[in-house]
């Protein structure tokens, strides 16, 4: 397992390794899109502080990625910009539900 998580540019993919295969197997999840990332943290592909932040942070390049591709060509870069904060708010929402699942009390303090 040389890396777990991998993102490649030119093909707008992250690469997540599949953790729940672990350790029998070496599966790599590819995440084309904000909702197949924030399907990959909700069941788990990934486990940890550091890796769930990291495939956040990429499924927040893929969002830019997909809301660039639905504007017609010259439409001003704000529209991005201004939809982005939803796209953050799916990824919290599906980092926090599986833990708050497991113990409701992690909801202290949020």
């Amino acid at each position: 397992m040389e890396h777990h998580i991998r993102f490649d540019a030119d093909a707008m993919t992250l690469y997540l390794l599949d953790q729940r295969a672990l350790p029998g197997r070496e599966d790599y999840l590819p995440i084309r899109t904000l909702d197949e990332t924030i399907r990959a943290l909700q069941v788990m592909v990934v486990r940890g502080a550091p890796a769930i932040g990291v495939t956040a942070g990429f499924g927040c390049v893929l969002a830019l990625e997909e809301l660039r591709r639905s504007l017609p060509a010259g439409a001003a870069a704000i529209s991005i910009i201004k939809e982005l904060p939803n796209h953050i708010q799916e990824l919290i929402t599906a980092i926090v539900t599986p833990a708050v699942a497991e113990d409701p009390s992690q909801l202290t303090g949020l």
